[in-house]
C-alpha cells in the first residue's frame, strides 16, 4: 500500500496525544503474566497444532494500542480509519493476482491472521480457496 504522504503521517503521530496507559499496560501485563501461554503457543506453532493455538489467547497487544491511536483522533487525521479493511482488500487483490499468474505461490501472515476466524485464511476461503490446514491428527516429527 502506498502512504500518500509519509512525512505528514510522521508529523501528526508526533504531535498527537496518545494516552497509551492501556497498551503499555496490557504489554506489561502479557510481559508479567503471559510467558507460560507465549511458551504454549511458540510449541503449538512449532508443530502445526492449529486446534491448540485457536483455543490460546492470542496475547496481542495490537488492538489495545490501536485503540488508543483511534481515541487520539490521529489514525483519522492521518486516513487509517478504515487502515485493517483497506490492508484486508490489499491483501486479497495480490493474493488473486498471484494465484492467477502462478502454479505455486507463497505468503506469510501472522498466526492470528491464520487462527482468527475473521482473519486473513477466513477472508480467503469465502472468496472461494481452499485452505489445506495440517492433519490434527498427523505426527509432526521433532528433532
Amino acid at each position: 500500500m502506498t502512504l500518500p504522504n509519509p512525512a505528514a503521517i510522521v508529523d501528526a503521530i508526533e504531535s498527537a496525544s496518545i494516552d497509551g496507559g492501556s497498551c503499555f499496560s496490557q504489554t506489561l501485563d502479557l510481559l508479567e503474566h503471559g510467558l507460560d501461554n507465549i511458551a504454549a503457543r511458540a510449541d503449538a506453532w512449532s508443530v502445526g497444532d492449529l486446534a491448540t493455538l485457536r483455543g490460546l489467547p492470542g496475547g496481542d497487544t495490537f488492538e489495545v494500542c490501536a485503540e488508543a491511536a483511534r481515541r487520539s483522533g490521529v489514525v483519522e487525521q492521518i486516513g487509517f480509519a478504515d487502515f485493517k479493511d483497506r490492508q484486508a482488500a490489499y491483501w486479497t487483490q495480490v493474493v488473486d493476482q498471484a494465484m492467477a499468474r502462478n502454479a505455486q505461490t507463497f505468503a506469510l501472515l501472522p498466526l492470528e491472521e491464520v487462527t482468527s476466524p475473521t482473519g486473513m485464511l477466513s477472508r480467503l476461503r469465502a472468496r472461494g480457496y481452499a485452505i489445506t490446514e495440517p492433519d490434527e491428527n498427523e505426527s509432526v516429527p521433532v528433532n
